[in-house]
């Protein structure tokens, strides 16, 4: 039963057999609604996922993992970012469709920049080396990741301009997504040099 295998799944993890629990997840991941959701709960290994990226069912518990994005720590959201979406799922059709093209990845990439902003205050008042704490590190990086996040996003939400069909904001918990990023400041005109050139 699928309850039992993701039980299972946990219970191989426990006694440190990576590679064994992960064969066993990939068995069953489809299948199981536990094992999904014991990846968004963070019993099992988001790296799990990369193995069963081919399954749409994967980009879908991906999207929920992001969906905690004001939650999880920096490094979490960092490595999810980064190493999950943008490096194994960024080439599956229904990652496209399901999580790049979603909203969500709207406001992540403002997250990333509205809650990153001392840091970058702090590089620009000082044209050395950034050097401050662990959390100054972990920002850094934040922020590195969502322009990245930016400009792999950027032509697919339209330059994060408003859609004309919408009329009531989304809101995020710390921060309000304006219509737009731009106008409320959320997004600055500087985030434009990593944007890819494109001709139309």
């Amino acid at each position: 039963p699928p309850v039992l295998a993701a039980a299972m799944v946990q219970s191989v993890l426990l006694k440190a057999e990576t590679e064994r629990a992960r064969l066993l997840f990939e068995a069953v991941f489809v299948r199981s609604r536990k094992a999904q959701a014991m990846v968004v709960a963070g019993r099992i290994p988001v790296d799990f996922l990369s193995s069963v990226k081919m399954h749409r069912v994967a980009s879908v518990v991906l999207r929920r993992l992001l969906a905690r994005y004001e939650s999880l720590s920096r490094a979490d959201l960092c490595h999810l970012l980064d190493n999950v979406l943008l490096e194994d799922f960024r080439e599956e059709k229904h990652c496209h469709d399901l999580v790049l093209n979603n909203a969500l990845v709207q406001d992540i990439t403002v997250y990333c920049r509205v809650s990153t902003r001392s840091v970058a205050q702090a590089t620009s008042d000082s044209d050395a080396v950034l050097q401050g704490t662990s959390q100054d590190t972990d920002l850094l990086r934040l922020r590195k990741v969502g322009e990245r996040l930016f400009a792999a996003v950027f032509v697919l939400h339209g330059g994060f301009l408003p859609n004309e069909e919408e009329t009531c904001p989304r809101r995020g918990e710390h921060w309000q997504v304006a219509e737009c990023p731009w106008d409320s400041g959320d997004l600055d005109l500087p985030l434009l040099q990593h944007v890819p050139l494109t001709e139309d």
